[in-house]
């Protein structure tokens, strides 16, 4: 049986749902432009203008460090619509637009299932460690507001430290961080090429965190496409050691599979 020290988790959509998370967040620019320039309109109807508002493009120079790239384009993509709807922006309203993106995010009901209890159960026999291309001030804000961080040996953001999944760097820091082997770590999480293939071709074991059971498709993947022509291997779909619905799941199949060390 193998030995298992260290889960490495996924956040979005291992931890917590995208879907209502990334609302909230959105609705957050959408009632501070509106309180800011009293609009009439519903809210409703804001939304779907911001919706409508184009991102800035993955070529745009102020996109292209990863350190900062979650971080500009969001908020680009929100100055676009408040400057849509009129308001002028200053550096001052760059930070209260910041902060009411995180706070609607933060507030949005989003964690997947009775999360305390499964980190809680993973976290009596492994090291905890999120492994995550998210945004910092997401992650750090929800771990907080649900009182999660407690739970976690180590937290890596790839834009606190510039990499990401599913370049080796960023795998090799969190083993750094937990002190162990590739062979003594499982990556769980939703991505298959970040989170399962980019675990596997650099030694860990994977968990694929698969809800609706659908197929791994690398067709039009343009970070595949990228990884492929630096000379990684291509993935077959066929890199994960087992695949869950949800993380609610894995206490019980690990206890199976590995020995805690």
């Amino acid at each position: 049986m193998r030995k298992l020290k260290a889960v490495f988790l996924d956040f979005g959509n291992t931890i917590v749902d995208e879907k209502p998370f990334i609302r909230g967040a959105q609705m957050g620019f959408v009632k501070f432009v509106k309180d800011k320039l009293s609009i009439a309109c519903d809210e409703e109807s804001l939304y779907a203008k911001l919706r409508s508002t184009p991102f800035p493009p993955p070529d745009d120079p102020m996109l292209r460090e990863i350190k900062e790239r979650e971080y500009y384009g969001r908020m680009r993509w929100g100055l676009n619509f408040a400057e849509a709807c009129g308001m002028k922006i200053d550096s001052s309203t760059e930070n209260e637009m910041m902060k009411a993106y995180d706070d609607g995010a933060k507030n949005s009901p989003c964690l997947i299932g009775d999360m305390k209890k499964t980190l809680g159960l993973l976290a009596e026999k492994y090291m905890l460690c999120i492994v995550s291309n998210g945004y910092s001030g997401f992650v750090y804000a929800t771990l907080e507001h649900y009182d999660l961080k407690r739970f976690f040996s180590s937290i890596i953001v790839s834009q606190d430290v510039n990499i990401q999944k599913p370049q080796k760097e960023i795998y090799d820091l969190a083993l750094k961080h937990c002190n162990i082997e590739p062979q003594e770590a499982l990556m769980v999480g939703d991505g298959y090429i970040p989170d399962i293939w980019g675990s596997k071709i650099h030694g860990l074991s994977a968990c694929w965190i698969n809800p609706e059971n659908k197929d791994f498709i690398s067709s039009g993947n343009s970070l595949l496409s990228f990884l492929v022509a630096s000379n990684y291997p291509e993935p077959t779909g066929k890199e994960h050691d087992f695949m869950i619905k949800r993380l609610d799941e894995l206490p019980e199949i690990v206890s199976g599979i590995f020995k805690a060390c």
